[in-house]
């Protein structure tokens, strides 16, 4: 859901859907919707009220952080990045590079329990295919849930590392999303 009061305290979507709607049309920014169901067409499931905005300017996104994130990031001192802070570069940098390879919709899917989640769904000639992106090489409980459960021929998770394969699952690195 949209967490309005995160920008102002008291604030809701009837005094931000217009700049959002604005921000948006302007294409400085994208909404990703979360979805109900897994299912083709994702459009069909996608929940209005339950967003995440992302921008389409990478600079822009991390001039808005201090600098000692700045300097981490041109040094390439990923020991220094907080979790949360490089795990939302790295998402927002898939975003902006599902929305430049023509991805027009962006969805993601997490349920209420916060148990499963999954950055992108797209689609393309082989239907649904979710996307996981990790700022490291850690596990992806809900790539493989997905995977496992659901009727989905395959599904990628983007690291800070090296190509692989294991079952359904494929593995690349993070610069390899404009391939998708």
């Amino acid at each position: 859901m949209a967490v309005y009061s995160v920008v102002e305290k008291g604030g809701n979507s009837r005094k931000y859907a217009d700049t959002i709607s604005w921000l948006n049309g302007a294409y400085l920014t994208k909404c990703c919707y979360n979805t109900s169901v897994m299912g083709f067409p994702l459009a069909q499931y996608k929940d209005d009220t339950n967003f995440r905005l992302y921008p389409t300017d990478i600079g822009l996104l991390t001039s808005m952080y201090d600098f000692s994130i700045k300097a981490a990031l041109l040094e390439k001192e990923d020991r220094l990045l907080l979790n949360g802070a490089k795990g939302g570069i790295y998402e927002a940098a898939i975003a902006d590079i599902l929305i430049k390879n023509g991805h027009d919709a962006l969805y993601f899917r997490k349920n209420e329990q916060a148990t499963f989640e999954i950055e992108f769904w797209i689609e393309n000639s082989d239907g649904v295919i979710p996307i996981e992106v990790k700022s490291g090489n850690s596990k992806s409980r809900s790539l493989d849930s997905a995977l496992q459960k659901e009727n989905i021929p395959y599904g990628y998770k983007l690291i800070n590392g090296n190509i692989g394969k294991e079952g359904k699952k494929i593995t690349l690195p993070l610069y390899m999303a404009m391939f998708l």
